[in-house]
């Protein structure tokens, strides 16, 4: 019996029956395909929501990487990323999606994705020194998981230990720092000053020195924290 090839019918105009729009993206789309995947899609478009009769449908608040990765899923049942090819983002991009396969009802991609995000997290300490190369790619995942906490209540607990474990990268990062200065950051602030008192770097040279704030020494590690005013220096 033949197979019908769902994959080479991605982003196709023919028989296509409804477009999808996404950040400045847009995605030819089959809406009998999307309903036999997703059954978010499935509620939306064979039910009686106004999008049911529309020929084109915008996705708002999500990541459109992590969508148009749920959409090449959709068609190919293959966790690819934008190009169709295996994906290998970045934890991030792999949250994201993890995101979007939740909010579309789609829990096989979910789990991909969930796994993916663990894998990338446990290649940190496997690529050559992810203190200082790796830097931007932790911070986003940082924020990630910050911002989808109520998704997974793990997510917290992994932020505030990548938070611990990459202090040094993630201070050369000035959106990391500038995230400490407001009273959104403090609980950041705490974790800074936890994994200075506990020498987490212990590659670096530890030596006090003199606060110029309040007259006492304080600890000079992979940052400056002074233990008595809670002054910090980059």
């Amino acid at each position: 019996m033949a197979t019908f090839d769902t994959k080479s019918l991605f982003d196709q105009a023919a028989f296509s029956d409804l477009t999808i729009k996404f950040g400045n993206r847009e995605v030819k789309c089959h809406k009998l395909i999307l309903c036999n995947v997703s059954e978010y899609f499935k509620a939306m478009l064979a039910g009686k929501f106004a999008e049911s009769e529309r020929k084109t449908i915008e996705l708002h608040d999500d990541d459109p990487d992590a969508v148009e990765a749920m959409l090449r899923y959709i068609y190919s049942f293959e966790y690819a990323d934008n190009a169709g090819k295996p994906a290998l983002g970045t934890a991030a991009f792999h949250l994201n999606v993890y995101v979007v396969a939740k909010k579309y009802q789609m829990p096989t991609l979910g789990t991909k994705a969930l796994k993916s995000v663990h894998g990338e997290i446990a290649t940190f300490d496997k690529t050559g020194n992810p203190s200082t190369t790796r830097g931007f790619e932790i911070l986003q995942l940082i924020m990630a998981l910050k911002t989808y906490k109520e998704h997974d209540e793990s997510f917290e607990k992994v932020a505030k230990k990548l938070t611990i474990a990459y202090l040094p990268a993630l201070m050369k990062e000035k959106e990391f720092r500038a995230s400490l200065e407001g009273p959104d950051g403090q609980g950041d602030l705490k974790l800074v000053q936890t994994a200075v008192e506990r020498g987490h770097d212990a590659s670096s040279r530890q030596k006090w020195i003199l606060c110029q704030t309040c007259r006492r020494e304080y600890y000079n590690g992979p940052v400056a924290w002074c233990t008595t005013c809670k002054k910090m220096i980059c």
